[in-house]
């Protein structure tokens, strides 16, 4: 063999190798991905932030969807599904609202979500303890879900220490749901 020969032989394994490695690193690269976690069921979600609470957990109403709507100002055309309680007596103001979002629909939840917290917030007369636990009221946005939570006791302890602690006590209780949301996600 001459030397033009051997130059065009190592040419071509140069080349083979080359297509060789970037295969691999393809390969390899592809492996890597995450996975997409699996749709999760909204009752999933729903069930695990119940048992959180435990006996904290208040709400024992289940809203339908003419409140939904009315009270909420969300209809049927922005959501899949829905759950949604409030306490049957209105001493207690805990609501949980979890809706899973049509497509393309889940900034009107949350604007109607936010909405009707503005209202709460703002417009309506609570009881000492209620009007500022309504200021620690969440709204959490997740992949195509949107939760409205306002959870948990207030010992009397803590109300009795006065509106800041009443406050971070009510801002702790809804972290409890934050922190089950977001292990679905």
């Amino acid at each position: 063999m001459n030397q033009k020969e051997l130059l065009r032989i190592a040419g071509r394994k140069v080349i083979v190798m080359g297509l060789a490695v970037v295969m691999l690193i393809g390969t390899a690269a592809c492996g890597k991905k995450e996975e997409a976690k699996p749709e999760v069921e909204l009752s999933t979600i729903v069930d695990a932030v119940k048992e959180a609470y435990g006996e904290d957990y208040v709400p024992d109403t289940d809203v339908d969807s003419e409140l939904l709507a009315s009270t909420y100002g969300i209809t049927e055309d922005m959501y899949d599904e829905y759950y949604a309680q409030i306490p049957m007596i209105n001493v207690n103001i805990d609501t949980l609202i979890a809706v899973k979002c049509k497509d393309g629909k889940q900034q009107e939840v949350v604007d109607a979500l936010t909405k009707y917290q503005d209202y709460i917030k703002n417009d309506t007369l609570q009881y000492p303890t209620n009007s500022v636990k309504v200021q620690a009221s969440k709204i959490i946005e997740k992949d195509g879900y949107v939760f409205f939570v306002m959870l948990g006791s207030i010992p009397m302890d803590v109300e009795e220490q006065g509106d800041e602690a009443i406050l971070k006590k009510a801002e702790e209780n809804n972290d409890i749901a934050q922190q089950v949301i977001d292990s679905y996600f």
